[in-house]
């Protein structure tokens, strides 16, 4: 990720509150928490695009509305890890490799993966690019 993109808690804090202070009032709880959760979601779009160079503004929308539809259970587990991994790599390629000899990059020759944890693969495995920040 470029160094340019580096957003202090403070930034975030003052984005959050002004979010708050800014958004449709309601006595209703419920109805509040989903007002302020859609005017934080809006808000920090627009101000986080603003900053950010034009090429990378289309993968920044992306990673958004995908965490957003993976936290309403919209896009499933599985299916996100398919999508960043490949069915090879999370157990459903579909049969036996075609026995040419050469190994996959998460394999590294050890044959088959499947029913290993995220941290027995390495640096790069299972969430450690959502969270440390980087894509």
């Amino acid at each position: 990720v470029d160094p340019m993109y580096q957003y202090s808690l403070a930034y975030f804090k003052q984005l959050f509150n002004m979010c708050v202070e800014k958004s449709e009032k309601t006595k209703d709880l419920d109805r509040r928490l989903q007002i302020i959760s859609d005017y934080v979601t809006v808000s920090i779009f627009t101000n986080i695009s603003r900053g950010l160079f034009e090429r990378h503004k289309l993968v920044f929308s992306f990673m958004l509305c995908a965490d957003i539809l993976r936290q309403r259970k919209e896009i499933a587990e599985l299916e996100w890890n398919v999508f960043l991994r490949g069915a090879e790599a999370v157990g459903g390629g579909g049969g036996k490799s075609s026995g040419s000899g050469k190994s996959n990059a998460a394999g590294a020759g050890s044959g088959d993966n499947r029913g290993k944890s995220a941290s027995a693969k390495g640096p790069g495995a299972a969430g450690e690019s959502q969270a440390n920040g980087t894509a």
